[in-house]
C-alpha cells in the first residue's frame, strides 16, 4: 500500500461522483484499521497534486501581458467552449499586447509580439 496509489483511488472515487469529505473519512478509517495513519498526510499531498493537475488540464489557459478582468476571462473561456470549465490566467510581458487563449486543441487571440516578428520578416524579404 502506497500513498500515491491511495491518492489515485481517491481521485477515482471523486470522478465517480463521490463526496470528497466522505471519501477522506473512509480513507482515514481504512488507514486506521491497517495501522498506517502515517500515510495520511502524504496521501493528502498526492491528492492535492492530482486535483491541481487535473484542473489545469481541463481549464482554459489565458496568457496576456497584463491582468485581465474576471468577466473578460470568463467571456474568453466561453468563446472557446460551451463546457463549464475553469480558466487559468498567466501574465507574460513578452507578448507586448493582446492575449492568447488555449483549450484542448483550440487557440484564439492576438499576440502582438508574433505580429511584429512576422512584419519584420516580411520587411527583410
Amino acid at each position: 500500500m502506497k500513498a500515491r496509489e491511495l491518492a489515485h483511488y481517491v481521485i477515482h472515487k471523486i470522478d465517480q461522483g463521490g463526496e470528497l469529505s466522505e471519501i477522506l473519512k473512509s480513507l482515514e478509517v481504512y488507514l486506521e484499521k491497517k495501522n498506517r495513519l502515517d500515510l495520511y498526510p502524504l496521501t493528502l499531498r498526492y491528492i492535492k497534486i492530482l486535483l491541481t493537475t487535473k484542473a489545469s488540464k481541463d481549464a482554459v489557459r489565458i496568457v496576456s501581458p497584463y491582468e485581465i478582468k474576471a468577466t473578460t476571462s470568463k467571456a474568453i473561456a466561453q468563446k472557446l467552449t460551451d463546457e463549464k470549465v475553469t480558466h487559468v490566467e498567466e501574465i507574460d510581458e513578452s507578448i507586448i499586447g493582446g492575449f492568447e487563449a488555449m483549450y484542448k486543441d483550440k487557440k484564439v487571440g492576438i499576440n502582438f509580439k508574433n505580429n511584429i516578428e512576422a512584419f519584420k520578416k516580411h520587411l527583410s524579404v
